[in-house]
């Protein structure tokens, strides 16, 4: 019988997902260690950066896992590697795959020599191996100012520039480097760096994200005179590096939240229409502190109709939570994620900022990973198929919890993929095909495993 030149369809399951039993998926990389960042690859393949960290120095940390939640055997050793710069204290912050497949990871390596820390990036092949025509032999620690200088976050420019937010001489900084880790020093104020000026102390760019224009919007924490706290501070940089004056009049603007306590920005996204949206924390409640979420029009103006009327929607836990990361659903729902005591948490609210009652119990989410565990919750993803991953840390290992989108622990055993050519799939009880002809040829493997065979039927409906 002839075919048609529809590709082929293969579907494979498996009852050995990692996150079978409890959803949750542990690593111990040998000490104290702590996940900073997350991305997905476009082949569902999971990365998570941080700091591996023993009684002599702490080090970069790099772990990939395939998409069940196992260590992909096929990256660094095992899964997992460790990249030390000076011989001393190294984190890593942020991480992104290029076009290409590089991974390119950013933080900071303390220098002994000068008694502080440095802007340290890195990349590395799909292997793991380090690109030799990245920086110096695939790295680089770079002291910007001479004075404190770390790097907490990266983003990619449409014509693959390479911008890092951070901290520069206590300052909140965005920096620019080329595709090759080369700083590009016709940036900002023609040394690379871009700055927010302004505060009386400590300030930092804790995430960027970039439009599609080439302007960065950068989000982060500011030290400030009049309110004698640190406050959320929210910049928006041209494509050369200049604070945008579209934005706010001045390209920033500083938010004092809950008068009289600390505040930070930890999280942005933008939403299709232009829309920034900013997750922080903590704020001041009745009851301790709250997940918070900021809507913001292009200009910088607050948007009114999100939240209580003023912008702000925000959620109060007991005894305290700190937002650390917003996604937005297919659906236009905004999730934040964080940590509540020392346990993962989330909430959901609706597009508008209302608490979405219909997620996990009452809006709430709360894991312990373990009994007595100190568990952090520092980046979230949104999986191809809706379900939630959020990354941190537990008890010094790092931690990956999946969870469906209702809010509900994902502790199913199979972890169904589709191929690059697939047209569609759904993994919540099922699988779908869509614009199917009746000459498609589609093959659906499932390898069960021995001692824990797959049950129930499969029913095909034409």
């Amino acid at each position: 019988m002839a075919t048609n030149s529809a590709p082929t369809l293969a579907i494979t399951g498996t009852a050995n997902d990692s996150f079978a039993g409890d959803a949750i998926v542990l690593t111990n990389l040998g000490g104290i260690d702590q996940a900073f960042a997350s991305v997905l690859q476009g082949d569902g393949k999971l990365i998570v950066v941080g700091r591996a960290f023993d009684a002599a120095s702490g080090d970069f940390a790099v772990v990939r896992y395939n998409p069940d939640g196992s260590l992909d055997p096929t990256f660094g050793s095992a899964g997992t590697l460790t990249l030390d710069f000076n011989g001393a204290l190294d984190e890593a912050r942020g991480v992104l795959v290029q076009p290409g497949g590089g991974i390119v990871v950013v933080g900071s390596a303390f220098n002994p020599s000068t008694n502080r820390p440095e802007f340290a990036l890195a990349r590395f092949d799909s292997s793991g191996n380090l690109d030799a025509s990245f920086g110096s032999a695939g790295k680089l620690s770079l002291s910007l100012t001479g004075n404190i200088d770390s790097a907490y976050a990266v983003a990619m420019q449409p014509n693959g520039s390479l911008l890092v937010a951070g901290e520069a001489a206590n300052g909140f900084a965005l920096t620019r480097f080329d595709s090759n880790g080369n700083l590009d020093l016709s940036y900002g104020q023609g040394d690379g760096i871009a700055v927010v000026p302004g505060f009386g102390g400590v300030a930092a760019g804790l995430k960027v994200v970039v439009q599609p224009d080439g302007k960065a919007v950068v989000v982060g924490i500011g030290y400030v005179n009049t309110t004698n706290n640190y406050d959320v501070v929210v910049a928006r940089f041209t494509a050369d590096g200049v604070l945008d004056p579209s934005f706010s009049g001045d390209g920033f603007l500083t938010l004092d939240l809950s008068g009289g306590f600390n505040e930070d920005a930890t999280s942005v996204i933008l939403q299709p229409d232009g829309q920034i949206v900013v997750s922080a924390g903590p704020g001041n409640s009745s009851n301790g502190f709250d997940f918070l979420l900021l809507r913001f029009n292009p200009d910088g103006t607050p948007d009114l109709s999100f939240g209580g009327g003023d912008g702000i929607a925000s959620v109060d836990f007991a005894p305290f939570g700190q937002g650390k990361s917003v996604v937005q659903q297919g659906d236009g729902k905004f999730i934040v994620s964080g940590t509540v005591g020392a346990n993962f948490a989330m909430s959901r609210f609706t597009s508008n900022g209302i608490l979405d009652t219909s997620f996990g119990s009452a809006g709430l989410v709360m894991t312990d990973l373990a009994a007595g565990s100190n568990d952090d919750a520092t980046s979230m993803l949104l999986l191809p198929d809706g379900r939630i991953l959020l990354t941190g840390t537990s008890n010094g290992d790092f931690a990956l919890v999946r969870y469906n989108a209702d809010g509900s622990l994902d502790a199913s055993t199979a972890n169904l993929q589709e191929d690059a050519n697939s047209p569609s799939l759904m993994t919540s009880g099922g699988f779908a095909f869509d614009d199917v002809d009746i000459a498609d040829t589609h093959t659906l493997t499932i390898n069960p495993d021995p001692a824990n065979p797959l049950g129930g039927f499969i029913y095909i409906i034409i």
